[in-house]
C-alpha cells in the first residue's frame, strides 16, 4: 500500500504556483484540459482538442476546510467554453451544469512525492459528486 500525504492549503497553494494541472476528457478522447490556478484566487481552464486550443473557460476557488479539518478547494466557474458533448459538465444540459456557476468543492488531495517531483506530480482528489479522481501537475 502506498502512503498518501493530505496536502494542506499552503502545500496546494506552493504546487499551484508552480506548476499547472492537466487533465483528460472523461468524453472525448481527442480532448484534455490545462488548468492554470492563479496567485489572486482566480483560475483559467484551457480547452484543447487534438492538441489544438479551442477555448477557455475561468472562474475563482477558494480555499475552504472539510468536515475532518482538511483543506479543499470550492471552485466556481464566471464562464464556460460549451462543449457538445451532453455527457460533459461542460454542456448545458448535463445535470453538473449548474454546479459549475453556483460552485461546487473537490479535495482534499492526496499526493505521495515521488523521488524525482520535477516533471510530474500526480495528486489523488476527491470529486464531490464523482468519487476519486487524479489531477496531474507539471511545472509552468
Amino acid at each position: 500500500m502506498i502512503d498518501f500525504e493530505v496536502l494542506n492549503k499552503e502545500q496546494l497553494q506552493h504546487i499551484f504556483n508552480d506548476r499547472k494541472a492537466k487533465y483528460l476528457s472523461q468524453n472525448n478522447i481527442n480532448r484534455h484540459y490545462i488548468i492554470n490556478y492563479n496567485n489572486d484566487n482566480t483560475f483559467t481552464n484551457d480547452t484543447y482538442e487534438n492538441n489544438i486550443k479551442i477555448g477557455t473557460s475561468y472562474g475563482n476557488y477558494k480555499f475552504l476546510k472539510n468536515d475532518k479539518g482538511e483543506d479543499i478547494i470550492h471552485i466556481k466557474y464566471n464562464y464556460v467554453f460549451l462543449s457538445p458533448n451532453i455527457n460533459s459538465p461542460f454542456n448545458q444540459n448535463n445535470e453538473f451544469y449548474k454546479n459549475l456557476f453556483e460552485g461546487y468543492s473537490i479535495g482534499p488531495f492526496y499526493l505521495k512525492y515521488p523521488s524525482h517531483p520535477d516533471i510530474l506530480l500526480s495528486c489523488l482528489y476527491q470529486h464531490q459528486i464523482s468519487g476519486y479522481k487524479i489531477l496531474n501537475f507539471y511545472k509552468k
